[in-house]
């Protein structure tokens, strides 16, 4: 299992999709010498890769970074840039254990942007995208260790600089994940 993330200078939605493919085409000829191949995606809009049904991949992209992740087993991976908490979203994806400990963090925008990217990485790896009812899966942290009520899963997560999350959600039986960060 190995994600791969990179930095850039570029803002548009499309040029954050294409450095997240650019990642991914890196990805699949390094781990797997895979040169052309084709995505589908499923009926939720999760990509695979047409004639790969062993290789396992996830994209994301965010104002100044992409991710990609390829593995064995069914995975999710999410980025995001640290958000600005909004009650309303708040109120719509988190318990009330996880709003709970929003309002009473020292740093809010952290702690609401690590909840975030858990649940996307979540619903990405289950294929079901934002159509899962995201306050079904809850989460806590305690330092760097993460707990949840999620199981059959193992949830990984990366804080990059003060400016980043990213988050991963694999099967348990997956090896340890590398983070592979390009410049």
């Amino acid at each position: 299992m190995n994600i791969y993330a990179c930095f850039f200078r570029r803002e548009s939605k499309a040029q954050q999709h294409d450095a997240a493919h650019s990642l991914l085409s890196l990805a699949l000829k390094r781990e797997y010498g895979i040169e052309s191949y084709t995505l589908g995606k499923s009926s939720h809009g999760k990509p695979y890769l047409e004639g790969y049904d062993n290789i396992k991949i996830n994209l994301s992209h965010c104002s100044g970074l992409a991710v990609c992740a390829v593995g064995k087993y069914a995975l999710g991976v999410d980025c995001e840039h640290l958000r600005a908490v909004r009650d309303g979203v708040v109120r719509r994806v988190c318990t009330e254990n996880e709003a709970y400990d929003i309002e009473h963090s020292e740093m809010p925008e952290l702690t609401f942007t690590r909840l975030w990217t858990l649940k996307e990485s979540f619903v990405k790896a289950v294929g079901r995208g934002i159509s899962y009812p995201m306050k079904n899966a809850e989460f806590s942290f305690s330092g760097t260790d993460i707990y949840t009520n999620v199981t059959g899963a193992s949830f990984r997560q990366w804080l990059i600089g003060s400016r980043y999350v990213i988050s991963l959600c694999m099967k348990p039986q997956e090896s340890e994940p590398s983070l592979k960060i390009f410049i």
